[in-house]
C-alpha cells in the first residue's frame, strides 16, 4: 500500500504520519517531507508512506506524488491553524530562530498578548513577524487556505480526515479507508520532530482572536470553513486566557530545541 498524507502546515500532518508509521509494516519506505521525489521509485516498493505539506506553487510540487493509491488530506479549523502557524514560525524559519534579538522581540510581544489578550491582535503579531523577517505577510497567511482548496479541487481523490477527530482518537474513517487498525494513545513522534507539538487542542482561537481579527479573517476563511464543515461561529471567549506555556514559553522552548538539533547535526557532519 502506498499512502500519501498532505495538508497545510500545523494541521496534524506530522502526528498522522507517525501514527500511521506505527501501524504499517516495518519494511514500509517512509518519506517525511522529502525535498524531491522521483516518481519512478514509487513502484519499486510495495509499501510506502509519504508526508508532504501544501504551500505556494513555487514551494509545493505535487506532480511526482500523483501515483499514490491511498491519499489522505488532514484539515484543521483554520482559526486554530492560524494560531499554531503563528507560534511555530520562529522555530520553523532559520533566519528567525538564529537571531536571539528577533526571538526575544516576538516573545515579548506574546507576553503582552498573554497579559491582555484583547489588547494585542493576532493580525498585529503576524505583521510583527513580517517586520522582523520580511516574510509571512498578513494577506498571505489567509490566502494559504484558498491554495489548499484549489489543490483539493484539482485532485479530489483524497479522503479527508479532520484534525479534531484525529486528536480525539476517532479513527474510523482512516481505518476503513486504509484497512488497518491504528494504535491508541499518542503518536510515537521521533525526537527530532517533537518541537512541533503544542496544545493538541481545538477552539483556542476564541482566546487569541480579537474583534478586529474576526472582521479581517471571517470573510477570508469562510470558503475553507464551509468546504470542510466548520460552523460559521465566531463567538470569542468572554474572559480570554492565554497560557505562556502555549505562547511565549513555547516559542522560546521550540526555538532552543530546534537550534540544539541544528548544532548537533552540524557537529555530526563535521565529524
Amino acid at each position: 500500500m502506498r499512502t500519501l498524507i498532505t495538508g497545510i502546515a500545523r494541521s496534524g500532518t506530522s502526528a498522522l504520519y507517525f501514527k500511521l508509521k506505527q501501524a504499517l509494516p516495518e519494511t514500509t519506505w517512509c518519506l517525511f517531507e522529502p525535498p524531491q521525489f522521483d516518481s519512478s521509485e514509487l513502484y519499486r516498493h510495495p509499501d510506502v508512506l509519504a508526508k508532504i505539506v501544501i504551500g505556494p506553487p513555487a514551494d509545493f510540487d505535487y506532480a511526482p506524488f500523483r501515483g499514490f493509491d491511498r491519499k489522505i488530506m488532514i484539515v484543521r479549523d483554520p482559526r486554530d491553524n492560524l494560531i499554531s502557524r503563528l507560534l511555530y514560525h520562529p522555530c520553523g524559519t532559520a533566519m528567525f530562530r538564529e537571531d536571539a534579538i528577533k526571538v526575544a522581540t516576538f516573545a515579548n510581544a506574546l507576553r503582552l498578548k498573554e497579559a491582555d489578550p484583547r489588547g494585542v491582535s493576532v493580525s498585529a503579531l503576524i505583521e510583527l513577524i513580517h517586520v522582523l523577517t520580511g516574510r509571512y505577510r498578513l494577506d498571505r497567511s489567509a490566502a494559504l487556505y484558498d491554495l489548499a482548496l484549489d489543490f483539493h479541487r484539482a485532485d479530489d481523490d483524497f479522503v479527508v480526515c479532520k484534525y479534531e477527530d484525529f486528536v480525539a482518537g476517532r479513527y474510523a474513517v482512516l481505518e476503513d479507508y486504509l484497512d488497518v487498525r491504528l494504535p491508541a494513545g499518542e503518536a510515537d513522534v521521533t525526537e527530532q520532530y517533537r518541537h512541533v507539538e503544542r496544545t493538541k487542542a481545538s477552539d483556542s482561537w476564541r482566546h487569541w482572536l480579537t474583534a478586529d481579527d474576526v472582521d479581517f479573517f471571517r470573510p477570508r476563511l469562510a470558503p475553507f470553513m464551509a468546504a470542510y464543515g466548520y460552523a460559521d461561529d465566531w463567538i470569542l471567549a468572554a474572559e480570554p486566557r492565554i497560557s505562556s506555556a502555549h505562547g511565549s514559553d513555547f516559542v522560546r522552548r521550540s526555538v532552543a530545541q530546534r537550534n540544539a538539533q541544528a548544532k548537533e547535526a552540524s557537529g555530526t557532519r563535521a565529524d
